[in-house]
């Protein structure tokens, strides 16, 4: 299934369990950040290790950088996570660098 339902090219999808229903909607912030232009590309190291911890995957997001297109950031969660989250605007790749988790999707 594409990103507008079943508009153009698709694929079945195959569940284990039957999808959950939406029983709450939420804004979790702005959607769109604003950048600061550096310049060109150069290279650059980000003190990553220094960064605030706190809260789940989601509410510990922070952007490191970005463009119209993409952006990259990463979170330093210290509670698991009580809810289902979907983002509803971009597509997501999640990366665990350090640590373990379960990663619970809709399709198989």
């Amino acid at each position: 299934m594409g990103p507008e339902g079943f508009s153009s090219l698709s694929s079945i999808l195959y569940h284990i369990y039957l999808p959950l229903r939406v029983a709450l909607v939420e804004k979790f912030g702005a959607f769109k950040p604003t950048y600061t232009d550096f310049g060109p590309i150069r290279h650059r190291a980000f003190a990553t290790a220094e960064m605030s911890a706190g809260g789940d995957a989601i509410s510990a997001k922070r952007i490191l950088l970005g463009n119209n297109d993409v952006t990259l950031g990463m979170s330093l969660p210290t509670e698991s996570m009580t809810h289902n989250y979907r983002n509803a605007q971009a597509y997501e790749t999640w990366f665990t660098h350090e640590g373990s988790g379960i990663f619970k999707s809709q399709s198989i």
